[in-house]
């Protein structure tokens, strides 16, 4: 039996030997009693509503985030809806807390009150326990890209250096064969001179004479097919005499 119905009866028992004045006094307690019982209820099921629609909405965003994981939602979006979610049972938690105090001062012994927030408390805790459990698996995936991403960084920081490292590489063969051609050019203009030299030192003999000039002429067209520029203005100054 509720406490207004024993009050009720307690209360018409006690009006058979009260004054007219005891009796309304007892009347205005019983009301006022019953005013407090109708507001404390009336809180009670608001808090109730409210609570259950957030922990609807609750299973709602769930559901959607986990949607959003298998479609591949950014991590962004997928951490903003973790936060509203939790804020959610945050402030659940808070409304049910309140209540409490609420039921406790006004020292009311209605357990029914208790089993439905007991019950919503449980409700609360195991969508705690799963948006704990999302928190970790996201915790875990940022961690993941976090090694990829570094491991990506160090393999481009790697790959930079590689291809640095090749065209440096490049750029010093590049500079051997230069180098090696100007010498090997140097070197064919060096031997034309000299059987230009020698042809030059042959008085009576004419066709030594232009065979030795020939014969540097040759070395001459190698050496200005090597780049050498004396090479191929000697080459054209012999034109002629050979």
């Amino acid at each position: 039996m509720k406490p207004s119905i024993i009050l009720l009866f307690a209360l018409a028992l006690a009006l058979f030997n009260c004054t007219p004045k005891e009796e309304l006094e007892a009347l205005q307690s019983a009301n006022d009693s019953l005013k407090n019982e109708l507001m404390l209820n009336k809180e009670v099921m608001i808090t109730l509503q409210e609570v259950g629609s957030m922990i609807d909405s609750i299973d709602a965003s769930r559901k959607l985030l986990k949607i959003s994981m298998v479609e591949g939602a950014s991590e962004t979006d997928y951490t903003t809806r973790l936060q509203a979610i939790h804020e959610h049972v945050v402030q659940s938690e808070k409304k049910i807390s309140t209540l409490e105090q609420s039921l406790k001062k006004m020292k009311t012994n209605e357990s029914f009150y208790f089993d439905m927030i007991a019950s919503l408390k449980d409700e609360l805790e195991l969508r705690l326990q799963e948006i704990y459990s999302l928190e970790k698996v996201n915790k875990e995936l940022e961690e993941k890209v976090k090694v990829q991403e570094s491991d990506l960084h160090d393999s481009f920081i790697e790959l930079e250096k590689k291809q640095q490292a090749l065209a440096e590489q490049e750029l010093k063969v590049e500079q051997l064969v230069s180098k090696l051609n100007l010498s090997e050019s140097e070197t064919l203009l060096l031997k034309g001179k000299a059987l230009e030299e020698s042809a030059n030192r042959i008085r009576f003999a004419p066709a030594k004479k232009k065979a030795t000039l020939r014969e540097a002429v040759g070395y001459y067209r190698k050496a200005a097919d090597l780049g050498n520029k004396e090479a191929g203005k000697r080459m054209k100054d012999l034109q002629g005499k050979y």
